[in-house]
């Protein structure tokens, strides 16, 4: 027997796909339909003839049709069944479709056999247009899925091809109005039962010969697919090959009319025949649960390149994707060795060569700057008996899942490092809250003492002492608050570069001799809201951090200011304050020479008091972390050991944050205090000092040591009490919880709130209660005495002038 060659059997399959769907063929088409219609409408130019049955009475040969027919629909449900089970196959859904149009064909047709009248017998022959128009459509989407062209199914193609048994279909519904498809409609007596008798139109010769080129098409890609096949496919593609030609044969000698035939139409009859040899291809052969006869198509279209070696590692096969991946062409591949065919790639190469080759290996290959990353997968291929026949190689580019990696690598890292550095912030606005209250005791003890004492007293240089220890302790917590973003900011309109210009001669104060200090500003620097005296404290950290990273050496410090539109690859890598969005910054950075840092050092750097000199430094970078963030910046920080830092911040330009009012403080008023003054405060030490100071002044006081106690206080002297000093942390009920409890009691009592957290941060959880007065802890007790003589000479003035309008008899409105 004598085969074709790939090319003439490639050819021969392609013909009717082309037939079909090709652009250049697209007048071959209304050759070959005017030449089948032409030749049908000649076979049926005349009518049956003409016969009535007035009711159903089967011949033995009428029963075998309906019994046929009963087995087709039985058979065909049982299909639909099977496809069903397995619809994630990929032949299924289409299989699922055919047997389910042959299903309803079957059906139709009997109906049509046993129904009496004329216009019942012509709705089921429409119903069966349904299946004679669809079937061929949903067989060959299924051929083209078995054989491995779902490029081909697209929906724009398959509604081309559906485009003439669509109309058909409509053509035969509404024939009536245009006699396209048939005309002279009779009932025809055949073996006991009666068929509809019709002449048929112009229309269905050309519907019946597109038909057939549909499933001539098919029919051709499985006897091609089936010839390059293993022996298990091909009986696979056997069966659905015997199950096309059957119903095909039979329709076309029954539509040319040829003699020797039945009287009867067994087109559906020979359709679940035809099912029998597909159930028998998924039953037997596992048509829908092994891999398609299209090996061959699936690994050429692979993404992933295959290179099959034999037992001399001589290159037995290659796929494309391989040959672009190697810069090779097939035909020149096939058969050489393979150590000259990855010459090129000697990472890809040497796993192949190992002794034992690993099953999966990821290597690096192209140039350094262009790198990208092959995973090699090796598969060992052996007989039956378990001979070692050759290799199986797979190389699959994986750079961009590597890219990725590395990315979420990052962000992970950056995501870790922002944890750290807000869990950092949390432990240190804790700490400034409690070092405040501490601070708060030893400041308010230390001042009564320096009154209590003459001012010539001897003791007086040493208190004054203390109090210049705790107020720099005091601003320890506040670098500390401002680290955690919580410190307290005065927000103004500033000229970042008249700013710099100001502070240039402190700034270069802060580097040795040796370090020179280079300014560059650009002129078009947009303003900015600010703090200024923490925007200074900004410039000097860093400067000073420069400096000490030159040491003694000669260098240089270069501080550059300027304008930048910050973008998303810009703000990702810097420690940011939220999601920045795009827009407008001004950018500060400050650029040594010095000694650079490792990345381990680089890791650490924001961290509060992590220093790589000698301990006790301070909150350095930390504090300009905590200030950037609380003015909705960015800082990021890029260094090498050798090579120097540079230190880049970025803060909003001016209108991208409203500037934050400050809340003044009043004067110490001179006048002689009096009045009933409720503190509120769990910390006993700082509760007993406010007493003594308050008394100091001439206030009378009530204490109690949480909310709770407070309220039931004021409960009872509600009408005595002048003024409220209320702490804002407290168990049991806190600062926010008593306010609106003391201001069902009375609306009018002035109430002072004081923390040791900054004022911001406190007032944001009294947003829209009205509080008279706020001071951070520590505080001086001269200034909580002039906010309570202010406030009280406000509230009492206005209630003794009601007083005494309501003693003269006239009426309070």
């Amino acid at each position: 027997m004598s085969f074709c060659s790939r090319a003439e059997v490639l050819a021969c399959g392609r013909f009717p796909v082309n037939l079909i769907l090709g652009a250049q063929c697209r007048y071959r088409i209304p050759i070959l339909l005017v030449a089948g219609s032409l030749a049908t409408h000649t076979a049926h130019c005349s009518p049956y003839p003409s016969g009535r049955v007035q009711s159903v009475n089967p011949t033995p040969l009428g029963t075998v049709y309906l019994v046929l027919l009963g087995l087709a629909i039985a058979i065909a449900i049982g299909m639909m069944g099977m496809a069903w089970k397995r619809r994630t196959q990929r032949c299924a859904p289409s299989l699922l479709v055919l047997v389910s149009l042959v299903a309803l064909l079957a059906a139709a047709s009997a109906l049509e056999a046993i129904v009496p009248r004329i216009e019942c017998k012509e709705f089921w022959v429409n119903i069966q247009y349904l299946g004679y128009q669809l079937i061929p459509i949903a067989y060959l989407t299924m051929v083209f899925q078995y054989v491995g062209f779902q490029r081909w199914l697209a929906p724009s193609r398959i509604l081309l091809i559906s485009a003439v048994p669509l109309i058909t279909v409509i053509l035969a519904w509404t024939n009536d109005y245009h006699l396209l498809m048939r005309r002279d409609l009779f009932i025809e007596p055949a073996e006991g039962l009666g068929f509809l008798g019709k002449t048929y139109g112009p229309w269905f010769s050309l519907a019946s010969v597109y038909s057939y080129l549909i499933t001539l098409c098919g029919l051709t890609l499985l006897t091609w697919a089936s010839r390059r096949a293993a022996s298990v496919y091909r009986r696979q593609a056997l069966l659905l090959i015997i199950g096309t030609v059957l119903p095909l044969a039979w329709s076309l000698a029954y539509v040319l009319r040829l003699p020797l035939l039945p009287p009867i139409d067994f087109m559906p009859p020979i359709t679940a025949l035809s099912l029998l040899l597909i159930a028998l291809a998924v039953l037997r052969f596992r048509l829908l649960e092994i891999v398609p006869v299209a090996c061959h198509q699936v690994v050429q279209a692979m993404e992933d390149g295959l290179l099959v070696l034999d037992d001399e590692r001589q290159v037995a096969a290659i796929n494309p994707a391989a040959a672009r991946m190697l810069s090779v062409t097939p035909s020149a591949a096939v058969g050489e060795p393979a150590t000259q065919i990855l010459e090129a790639f000697p990472q890809v190469l040497a796993p192949i060569l190992a002794e034992t080759p690993p099953n999966s290996i990821v290597v690096s290959v192209g140039t350094p700057d262009r790198a990208a990353y092959w995973e090699v997968r090796i598969s060992e291929l052996r007989s039956e008996r378990g001979h070692p026949l050759g290799q199986a190689v797979i190389l699959r580019d994986v750079t961009e899942q590597k890219q990725g990696e590395k990315a979420r690598r990052a962000i992970e890292a950056r995501m870790l490092q922002a944890q750290k550095l807000e869990s950092l912030g949390v432990m240190a606005g804790g700490i400034a809250h409690d070092f405040n209250n501490l601070l708060q005791v030893i400041l308010s003890n230390t001042d009564l003492i320096r009154i209590a004492l003459p001012e010539d007293h001897s003791t007086q240089k040493l208190l004054r002492g203390i109090i210049r220890s705790t107020e720099r302790a005091a601003s320890l917590a506040s670098q500390m608050l401002a680290y955690s973003g919580k410190g307290r900011f005065t927000l103004e309109q500033l000229d970042p570069a008249r700013l710099v210009s100001g502070m240039a001669d402190l700034l270069r104060s802060l580097a040795p001799k040796k370090v020179a200090l280079a300014l560059e500003i650009s002129t078009d620097i947009p303003s900015i809201h600010a703090d200024a005296a923490q925007i200074r404290q900004l410039f000097v950290s860093l400067v000073s951090n420069a400096a000490e990273a030159i040491g003694e050496r000669e260098g240089t410090i270069t501080l550059r200011l300027a304008q930048v539109h910050a973008t998303r690859q810009l703000l990702a890598p810097l420690h940011q304050s939220g999601e920045l969005p795009e827009g407008n910054y001004v950018q500060l950075t400050i650029t040594d020479d010095g000694c650079g840092m490792d990345e381990a050092t680089q890791a650490r750097v924001f961290e509060p008091f992590f220093t790589t000199k000698f301990t006790g430094r301070g909150l350095g970078l930390a504090a300009a972390l905590g200030i950037v963030h609380a003015h909705r910046g960015a800082i990021g920080i890029k260094s090498a050991p050798g090579r120097g830092t540079t230190v880049t911040v970025l803060i909003p330009g001016a209108g991208a944050s409203p500037p934050v009012q400050e809340v003044g403080i009043p004067l110490l008023c001179e006048r002689q205090a009096s009045g009933t003054i409720l503190v509120i405060d769990d910390e006993a030490g700082i509760r007993d000092t406010a007493m003594m100071a308050l008394r100091s002044y001439g206030y009378r006081v009530l204490a109690a040591s949480d909310g709770l106690e407070g309220i039931d206080l004021f409960r009872e002297h509600q009408n005595e009490i002048d003024a409220v000093v209320l702490d804002l942390a407290m168990p049991r009920m806190s600062g926010e919880e008593v306010v609106p409890a003391l201001r069902g009691l009375r609306s009018d009592v002035p109430i002072i709130l004081t923390s040791g957290y900054p004022e911001e941060e406190a007032l944001r959880r009294f947003a829209g209660r009205d509080l008279s007065g706020f001071l951070q802890k520590p505080y001086r007790p001269h200034l909580l005495a002039a906010q309570l003589d202010t406030l009280i000479a406000r509230t009492i003035r206005p209630r003794e002038a009601v007083a005494h309008i309501n003693e003269g008899g006239k009426p309070h409105e």
